[in-house]
């Protein structure tokens, strides 16, 4: 039986912890062994943002690429890494993503799929390793899941530390009152606002996640900047609008331009009503990969609660379902 998408989120230390583990047992050796040029990441989706969660880490010792998209890039080579991750095993883009770049002759590629799927009969039928997902949920609330299994895949039993920090780190009981928080003034006693969402620095992708999690769950917009490239252009919005619009601030304790860009954003919306500062810096500064998990999963918590205020349902995304199925040729 499934369970309902806000315990989902809540199981996230669980989760990261126990698809780490069993993912182990169906790889050999880290597909991240021996000197490559690059590693891409093709996933689209809340399964794309596990190949963004991984970055900080991955990006330690080799250019990480992540690829929304169903073409590699040109220059890929037969000394790169190629990794697709699809919760579903079944995303069309991911799949070509994948193939492409097997027939540019990629020789060494795995993957994070859902167990049984199409992605997974393709990783498996050529030889290459896959760590099949059991879909017990959805794909943005199984983001641990997901994240486990792909660093169980990149690096085998070598990050076991890192990881087994990272679960004992996170903590739903913050999340969901930061979540709350962030659900309460956005709703705003029924005068909805539109959230803006900033952040800033290496981990500031995740003020994306966000602005993703108020769609799909929420059914609701929001804006995502992300610091120092928005201080070259969206900051400029800033300046004289006065609108329906609530700051979330998603502070990873980055210092020099993200100090400024911090300062600036909020002395602009000092004048408007309070913005809510989430600060992850000292969990930051400890273990990266636990500090965006946190974020994520208070972003996740936090639509599913404006959700519930809205009256709308945060497990059924109609609009996507019927894109895939058009995707698929089915509509």
């Amino acid at each position: 039986m499934v369970k309902p998408i806000r315990e989902q989120y809540l199981d996230w230390p669980r989760m990261l912890l126990d698809s780490y583990k069993s993912g182990l047992g169906m790889v050999g050796k880290p597909l991240l062994e021996g000197s490559k040029r690059l590693v891409l990441g093709c996933g689209m989706g809340g399964s794309g943002f596990s190949l963004s969660a991984v970055s900080p880490l991955v990006g330690e010792r080799y250019p990480f690429i992540v690829q929304k998209s169903m073409t590699p890039p040109h220059y890929l080579s037969s000394q790169d890494i190629v990794v697709a991750v699809s919760y579903s095993g079944e995303t069309r883009e991911t799949i070509e993503c994948l193939e492409k770049s097997l027939d540019k002759g990629v020789a060494s590629a795995g993957g994070v799929a859902g167990r049984g799927s199409s992605l997974a009969r393709l990783l498996s039928g050529r030889g290459l390793p896959v760590v099949e997902i059991e879909k017990k949920g959805y794909p943005r609330s199984s983001l641990a899941q997901l994240v486990g299994g792909l660093l169980a895949l990149l690096y085998a039993g070598n990050v076991e530390a890192l990881v087994e920090e990272a679960a004992a780190l996170l903590n739903p009981s913050r999340a969901s009152e930061e979540a709350s928080l962030v659900a309460e003034s956005v709703y705003n006693n029924g005068e909805v606002l539109i959230p803006v969402v900033v952040s800033c620095g290496e981990l500031g992708f995740v003020a994306e996640r966000w602005a993703t999690e108020f769609s799909e769950n929420a059914k609701h917009p929001a804006l995502p900047e992300v610091y120092p490239e928005a201080g070259h252009n969206y900051i400029a919005r800033w300046h004289y609008t006065r609108g329906p619009y609530q700051l979330v601030y998603i502070d990873f304790g980055v210092k020099g331009l993200c100090q400024i860009a911090k300062k600036y954003v909020l002395s602009k919306y000092s004048s408007v009503r309070e913005p809510v500062i989430l600060d992850y810096s000292r969990l930051a500064s400890r273990n990266k990969l636990a500090a965006v998990l946190q974020a994520a999963m208070t972003a996740g918590l936090a639509t599913v609660e404006l959700a519930f205020k809205l009256g709308r349902n945060p497990e059924v995304i109609e609009a996507i379902d019927e894109y895939k199925r058009m995707a698929k040729g089915e509509g």
